[in-house]
């Protein structure tokens, strides 16, 4: 599964105190050509975030995108929501405004954000990109407002965008490109895998570092593209080419590394590939370049569970002496029926094996949960809870960064499944905004007390690893702020471990108020 067990770094959202317009990245100062403004969705983080440890960061696709707008001698303009308060009021000058979004609430970042340019300047065109676009070109461009859909990668695209728009290309010429012609919807071709070797490195010299809260605690980096793999509740099975995996070269990832130690100097450096660990020579080269060079800081990736328990103990040892610190898996399920369904090929047994193997070299396992699918019964949900008791028996250190609900994702093959089974979809882009991923109980598949106790279920593990987290975070910060907080969460922390230990998930009420006071309080962390 892809490292949305990452999700440890993406548990938090709220406001920042920041208001001025230096929070908006403004880059190719030596450019004298039109502008290209991005848009990057998301809550605005507050500021109390930082005191335990949160890390904000980098918006990574619209960096990889910038290099190849200015190469087309077009400034820049990054606007990051998630840390500037001020959108811009002059696109007079703007070739093209680009957004991207997953499926949710940054859909309606997004389309806020949109309304807010067309409002200044009506005749600018809009260009979406991004998962959720990709997967639903015909539903984003029946809105007035989106002018193109990118599908797939970027780079090549919006070069090729602003050539069109320059009148030096025919749009019909741009592959994954799709637009409005004379009332109808065109897509052009299946968008191509670019070649990761050849991709410039992102553009992390327009970023103002002060604005991305703790970057001295990691940096996301992406050193392959593609999963071959066959996940029934990913969207990557629709993406048709994309899902061919690509890996850079492990000289250019070692030096694109090296550039962001150089700049960061974050104490870790987090693989967010979709797979990173295909080609496991490559990892092996990368990690001797490393070696060789003298380079030295933790990493964590994301791996399978049946290919982690077939590397050698001498393999997990040597990653974990180059810095391997976590490890994350998207574990899903124990119920063998489960897993069938989910087209995930490994066994308990291979599970065990992966504990084992970490507990070994001192790295931290992270594994990842999913429960409420459909033709899933109670038994099936107490295998997984067992396993989980077993593994956490045999390396406590293990994390569950969640056991969450499972939500259908457009694009995927489950979601069809799903839709045949009565679950309504939404029609518009406006109602896909409100799709929401967390604590649903509207799908035909649940009643109303399987609901409710696969929500306590999510809600007791998900509480455990934040307060987990939030400990482990803040130890080197504030020491007073970190012993208030371990004091304050000790009843609330017995209460989870006591519902894990006698399987009572029920009438959690608990869950439901502490979400909407760290809501309002922190940000959306549950």
């Amino acid at each position: 599964m892809k490292k949305n067990n990452k999700s440890i770094c993406d548990f938090f959202s709220g406001h920042s105190s920041a208001t001025t317009m230096k929070n908006i990245i403004d880059t190719g100062n030596d450019i004298t050509g039109e502008t290209v403004t991005l848009f990057f969705p998301g809550k605005k983080q507050k500021d109390i975030n930082a005191l335990f440890g949160h890390v904000t960061h980098l918006p990574l696709a619209l960096l990889a995108i910038a290099p190849y707008i200015m190469k087309e001698n077009c400034r820049v303009r990054i606007v990051d929501n998630r840390v500037g308060d001020t959108w811009p009021d002059d696109y007079s000058n703007d070739l093209f405004v680009g957004v991207t979004s997953k499926t949710g609430a940054e859909v309606k970042n997004c389309i806020d954000f949109i309304r807010h340019v067309k409002a200044r300047n009506h005749h600018v065109p809009i260009v979406w990109g991004g998962v959720h676009a990709s997967i639903l070109p015909d539903v984003t461009l029946r809105e007035d407002y989106v002018d193109y859909v990118v599908r797939g990668p970027g780079e090549e695209a919006v070069a090729k965008i602003i050539r069109a728009l320059r009148g030096k290309m025919s749009l019909d010429d741009i592959e994954g490109l799709s637009y409005k012609k004379e009332g109808r919807i065109v897509h052009v071709g299946f968008p191509r895998p670019v070649d990761v070797d050849k991709l410039e490195m992102p553009a992390f010299d327009l970023v103002d570092a002060g604005k991305y809260k703790n970057l001295s605690k990691s940096v996301d980096y992406e050193s392959s593209r593609g999963c071959p793999h066959r996940c029934a509740f990913c969207y990557n099975i629709s993406m048709g080419n994309y899902r061919k995996w690509q890996g850079k070269s492990p000289e250019k990832v070692v030096q694109e590394i090296e550039y962001i130690l150089d700049r960061f100097n974050p104490a870790s450096v987090d693989f967010v590939d979709d797979y990173v660990f295909v080609d496991v020579k490559r990892i092996e080269r990368i990690l001797q370049l490393i070696s060789a060079r003298k380079i030295r800081f933790n990493w964590s990736a994301s791996c399978r569970i049946d290919q982690f328990s077939k590397f050698s103990d001498k393999f997990v040892k040597f990653m974990a002496e180059k810095g391997l610190r976590k490890i994350f898996f998207g574990a899903e399920s124990h119920s063998e029926k489960i897993l069938r369904m989910l087209h995930k090929e490994y066994k308990y047994e291979m599970a065990l094996a992966v504990v084992e193997k970490c507990k070994k070299s001192g790295i931290i396992p992270v594994f990842n949960y999913i429960i409420g699918f459909p033709g899933e019964d109670y038994s099936d949900i107490s295998v997984t809870l067992n396993g989980i008791k077993h593994l956490k028996a045999i390396f406590n250190s293990l994390e569950i960064s969640a056991i969450s609900v499972y939500i259908p994702f457009p694009g995927s093959s489950l979601f069809n499944d799903c839709q045949q089974l009565g679950m309504k979809c939404p029609d518009t882009l406006e109602e896909w905004s409100s799709w929401q991923f967390v604590n649903r109980k509207d799908f035909p598949w649940l009643d109303k007390k399987k609901a409710a106790y696969t929500s306590g279920i999510y809600f007791t593990f998900r509480i455990e690893y934040i307060i987990d987290e939030i400990i482990n975070r803040a130890k080197g910060g504030n020491k007073i702020i970190w012993l208030l907080f371990r004091f304050l969460v000790f009843p609330l922390d017995m209460l989870e471990r006591w519902r894990i230990k006698n399987d009572r998930y029920l009438y959690h009420a608990e869950g439901k108020i502490i979400q909407k006071a760290l809501q309002l309080l922190v940000a959306d962390i549950i």
